[in-house]
């Protein structure tokens, strides 16, 4: 995992996440994501998979309920021009969240760095805005 912080943003899959957010220029990417997640079921969901949807959960939050996002400067007008994110759409990602703090990679990666809690506090204010 390429990751330099606990963030949302702070990792290479959010990275390309958010480049192919800003690309399509509307939900497509994120819902993708979203769905990614959810379809594993209680299967073993992989770390790339949900770094990704939890950076386009940061973006639906931001969107939603005026979480602030530390992104690019570059991005920022891109992401200022996405519609308000549906119903179906902010459940989605309550959803994908819900399962990847339940049981993932990326859950156990973190406690296996002695950082779990750290990384659950950076999830919070994701899930308090949706």
């Amino acid at each position: 995992m390429g990751a330099w912080g606990s963030g949302p943003f702070d990792n290479d899959d959010a990275g390309d996440l958010l480049g192919s957010l800003v690309d399509a220029g509307n939900w497509t990417i994120a819902e993708q994501s979203f769905d990614a997640v959810l379809s594993v079921g209680e299967g073993y969901l992989e770390a790339p998979e949900s770094s990704a949807a939890i950076a386009a959960a940061a973006i639906v939050a931001h969107k939603f309920g005026n979480l602030a996002v530390d992104i690019d400067p570059e991005d920022a007008p891109a992401i200022a021009a996405l519609r308000a994110p549906s119903a179906e759409l902010i459940e989605k990602a309550r959803s994908a969240l819900a399962r990847i703090k339940k049981q993932s990679e990326l859950a156990d990666l973190w406690d296996d760095a002695g950082a779990k809690d750290e990384w659950l506090a950076t999830l919070t204010p994701i899930e308090n805005a949706l």
